[in-house]
């Protein structure tokens, strides 16, 4: 009825590419998102220059995004995304919740054109 009122958004740590994976990961950020994969490029250049046309990425530790997605969701266990991101997002989790040995939130996540056009 309201419409999408609330957005988290996190960038989580990369953690290691597997072996395999990163030229397709190098691609993705290059063509794609523009987050960088390398902790080293997360913060810009010492040059004043350079740093006005570089966007600064603050990466959020593994149990700080869990704990903001429980207090985000208030109580509820639904997540809406695009049906294209269901997977990565359901991925995302997993790998965030093993690598820290972490609970995995309990999240349903469901195709937002769904909510939206019924």
């Amino acid at each position: 009825q309201e419409g999408v009122t609330r957005v988290y958004q996190a960038f989580t740590v990369p953690g290691e590419i597997p072996f395999g994976y990163k030229r397709r990961c190098l691609e993705s950020s290059n063509n794609g998102h523009k987050i960088p994969l390398e902790a080293d490029y997360m913060e810009p250049q010492d040059s004043l220059e350079e740093e006005e046309n570089i966007t600064k990425f603050k990466l959020t530790p593994d149990v700080k995004i869990f704990e903001d997605i429980h207090r985000f969701l208030s109580g509820s266990e639904v997540v809406f995304c695009m049906p294209e991101k269901i997977v990565q997002c359901e991925g995302v989790l997993r790998t965030i919740a093993q690598r820290s040995n972490l609970s995995q939130p309990t999240i349903s996540i469901l195709s937002l054109p769904e909510l939206l056009y019924r």
